[in-house]
C-alpha cells in the first residue's frame, strides 16, 4: 500500500510540474506579446480618422477549418471578415492569405481567396501562401514574402503565439483580434493544443528551425 501512494504522489508530482511548466511558457508568451495585441475595431478606428498611421506592408490572415462544401468554418469567417475591414480601413493594400494546402484532399488557402474575392478585394491584392501548414511556417516566413511590417488576423487565443513566433523572425507585428466564437464543445480542446502549441513552437524558436512538428 504504501508502495502505491508513493507511486500515486510521484505521478502527481509529475502532473504538477507538467502544468507549471507549460503554463509557465505560456504566461512568458502572453506577457511578452500583450502591448502588440489589439482589437481589430480599434485598429480600424485609427485609419479612419484624420492622421492615419503608416500602413503596413501586409495584413496576415491565418487558416483554420473549413466545411467540405468549400466554405469557412465560422472562426475562419470571422477572421476573413477581420481581415477584409482592415483592408478597406487603409490599413494595407496586400493580405497575405496563410493555410493548409493539399490539393485534391483539403484546402484552406484558397478558400480563403474565394471568400475575400466575393467579397470585393480584388484577387491581385491577395497573396497566396500555401506552404503555411501550422502556425510556426506561416509566422516565421514572412520575410520570404517581403512583409517586414504587418498585422496579423486571428482570435486572441491565438494572438501570442502568432505574434512571439513572426517577431522572433524579424518582422513587425500588431495582433487584430478577430471576433471569437464563443464558447463551444471543443473549446477547452482548443486551449490545451494552444498551451502545448506554445511549448512546441517556443522550442522551434529557439532552435530558429522547425525541428518540432
Amino acid at each position: 500500500m504504501k508502495a502505491v501512494k508513493r507511486i500515486l504522489t510521484a505521478l502527481l508530482i509529475l502532473v504538477l510540474a507538467a502544468l507549471l511548466f507549460v503554463g509557465g511558457i505560456r504566461l512568458f508568451m502572453v506577457l511578452h506579446e500583450t502591448s502588440r495585441v489589439k482589437q481589430a475595431a480599434a485598429l480600424i478606428k485609427e485609419y479612419t480618422g484624420e492622421d492615419a498611421p503608416e500602413t503596413y506592408d501586409a495584413i496576415v490572415g491565418r487558416g483554420a477549418a473549413v466545411r467540405p462544401d468549400r466554405t469557412p468554418s465560422t472562426m475562419l469567417r470571422y477572421r476573413l471578415d477581420a481581415a477584409y475591414e482592415l483592408y478597406c480601413a487603409g490599413v494595407s493594400e496586400k493580405v497575405l492569405l496563410s493555410g493548409d494546402h493539399r490539393p485534391g484532399e483539403y484546402d484552406e488557402v484558397d478558400v480563403m481567396i474565394e471568400y475575400l474575392v466575393v467579397k470585393g478585394i480584388p484577387e491581385e491584392k491577395l497573396v497566396a501562401d500555401y506552404e503555411g501548414a501550422n502556425t510556426y511556417l506561416s509566422m516565421s516566413r514572412l520575410g520570404e514574402f517581403g512583409i517586414q511590417k504587418a498585422v496579423v488576423v486571428t482570435q486572441n487565443y491565438h494572438q501570442y503565439r502568432a505574434l512571439y513566433i513572426g517577431g522572433k523572425a524579424g518582422t513587425e507585428l500588431t495582433g487584430a483580434v478577430a471576433e471569437d466564437i464563443g464558447f463551444s464543445g471543443d473549446t477547452v480542446l482548443r486551449i490545451v493544443r494552444e498551451w502545448l502549441a506554445s511549448v512546441k513552437d517556443l522550442v522551434n524558436c529557439i532552435a530558429g528551425k522547425e525541428i518540432w512538428l
